[in-house]
């Protein structure tokens, strides 16, 4: 696909793919960014993380999500 752009990836997506890239999978996500729900060129791929039970939670920011095939569900800090 020559002279296309690539799709724009949400702040969770970019941290999942690094993670995949430098950790085993089954850690947590780490970014600096802010997480929303995605439905983005990876999600696919996080949705069958998440429904085989390797990919767990992401950690951006101050915030915790849970992933799920569903998508991102906010996880209340721990008090």
């Amino acid at each position: 696909m020559e002279g296309e752009a690539a799709p724009e990836l949400d702040a969770v997506e970019r941290a999942v793919l690094w993670t995949l890239a430098n950790n085993p999978v089954g850690l947590s996500v780490h970014s600096l960014a802010a997480a929303t729900p995605t439905d983005g060129p990876v999600a696919p791929t996080v949705r069958a993380l998440a429904e085989s039970g390797l990919l767990r939670c992401v950690d951006a920011g101050h915030r915790r999500y849970r992933v799920t095939p569903a998508g991102y569900e906010r996880v209340a800090p721990a008090e």
